[in-house]
């Protein structure tokens, strides 16, 4: 692919990723505002234990489907795309079978009997979205982004709009069970009308599992790994405080994450595309492009989050009522982990364009461990102050890891790695600067 019809692919399928994702965060930015006055923060703190249970069990059960999809040179293949839509829907129904089962220690554990039936009615999620097309896949592949961010903020805006109705007549946690359970049967079907020049019916074909499992086998304990250290701050502050904080907390983490998921979205959604592509078919030139664009998500996304920081608690009471005020301190501390996913996003997905899936795993490993074993110790010693910092600097020890791999393997270049942390400096100084 030639330089100006990459740059025209990146720039155009990058517009409509930040697209998708600003209008998404705006439509969930005001439902949260709405909602934040219809219900108390229990009722977000007891949805969000839900959603981590179905989120959790997608995570732990992740073999690379979507990515074996894009990455493959059998991408295109019908029996390919089948067998890996037959697996989705097999994993799917398992799952749905599991959370029903796990509702009952979770329930325990956190001391909330009335999560038991949130737990398997808003587990139905999984199990509906298990059935969806691989259209989405196909379509990242082909960076025809239009279509999926056409069904993304018209499924965001039907689930606002059920979530409010259903809010306002149930006054409970149950408006947003069902709401989101209506945003993911209507995101199944449109995945399904979508034009790709197929449709998805149920096959098996043993050298595509064979393809997609040796493929994802690093995948899927990197995901388990990623969700376990990524997720478990929450189960913890649920259990060790009460589900009102964990409300607040969760708003502080929304918050923090706006401007890394942009970031981990183009990387993910658009680079990765790219660069598997340029990998199939001149393997050369990779890293020079790896470092282009690198230069430019890191010039403009790690400013912002430094000002962001600077400004967190300003922005909280401006945004949301007294009631989740400590979310200001949180999002402050919060926006360092943003900070480094941004810089860590670029080099992870430029090893997982070559193949090497495994560092991914060592790097939600070091981080399941930091958090399994640091937040208790930080609950000991300095209470949810101490669970907040060390979320926040288990990232250090992922950046670690991921620059000794990208070391070991020939493609660290320090002038060039450093740039994104040194404007996140910039962008925090600029913003105590206005404060």
């Amino acid at each position: 692919m030639k330089a100006n019809a990459l740059d025209r692919s990146f720039l155009g399928a990058a517009k409509l990723e930040l697209f998708g994702l600003v209008f998404g965060q705006v439509i969930r930015f005001c439902s949260g505002l709405v909602l934040s006055r219809l219900l108390f923060p229990e009722a977000f703190g007891l949805s969000v234990i839900v959603g981590l249970v179905s989120q959790g069990l997608i995570m732990i059960s992740n073999v690379g489907v979507g990515n074996s999809i894009v990455q493959s040179p059998r991408g295109n293949d019908s029996r390919f795309l089948n067998t890996a839509f037959t697996i989705l829907a097999f994993r799917g129904c398992l799952l749905w079978a599991t959370a029903s089962a796990l509702a009952y220690p979770i329930a325990y554990f956190l001391r909330q009997p009335e999560l038991i039936s949130l737990i398997q009615v808003g587990s139905l999620g999984v199990l509906i979205n298990g059935f969806s097309s691989t259209s989405t896949i196909t379509l990242r592949r082909q960076l025809r982004i239009h279509p999926l961010v056409v069904v993304e903020i018209t499924g965001l805006l039907l689930t606002f709009a059920a979530n409010f109705v259903l809010a306002w007549i149930f006054r409970s946690v149950w408006g947003l069970i069902a709401g989101s359970l209506i945003g993911t049967l209507y995101s199944t079907v449109a995945s399904h009308i979508l034009k790709v020049g197929y449709r998805n019916r149920f096959c098996w074909d043993q050298e595509s599992w064979r393809e997609i499992y040796l493929y994802g086998r690093w995948i899927q304990g990197s995901s388990a790994l990623c969700f376990v250290g990524g997720q478990a701050d929450k189960f913890l502050i649920a259990h060790y405080l009460n589900m009102s904080v964990l409300g607040v907390y969760n708003y502080a983490v929304l918050l923090a994450d706006a401007l890394s998921m942009a970031v981990t979205r183009v990387v993910h959604g658009v680079l990765f595309p790219i660069f598997s592509s340029i990998n199939r078919e001149n393997k050369g030139s990779l890293l020079g492009v790896y470092h282009k664009y690198r230069l430019r998500i890191d010039l403009v996304a790690l400013p912002l989050i430094g000002v962001l920081c600077a400004l967190s608690q300003l922005i909280v009471d401006l945004i949301l009522d007294h009631r989740y005020s400590s979310a200001g301190w949180m999002l402050q501390v919060l926006c360092i982990r943003s900070a480094i996913v941004c810089v860590v996003a670029p080099n992870e997905t430029y090893l997982f364009s070559v193949g090497h899936t495994k560092y991914g795993f060592f790097r939600d490993m070091a981080r399941t461990i930091s958090i399994v074993t640091c937040v208790p110790l930080g609950w000991h010693f300095f209470g949810v102050h101490g669970i907040v910092w060390v979320v926040a600097l288990s990232e250090v020890l992922n950046l670690s890891i991921i620059w000794f791999a990208f070391f070991q393997l020939g493609y660290f270049r320090a002038c060039r790695e450093l740039i994104g942390p040194l404007a996140f400096l910039i962008g925090l100084l600029f913003g105590f600067l206005i404060k």
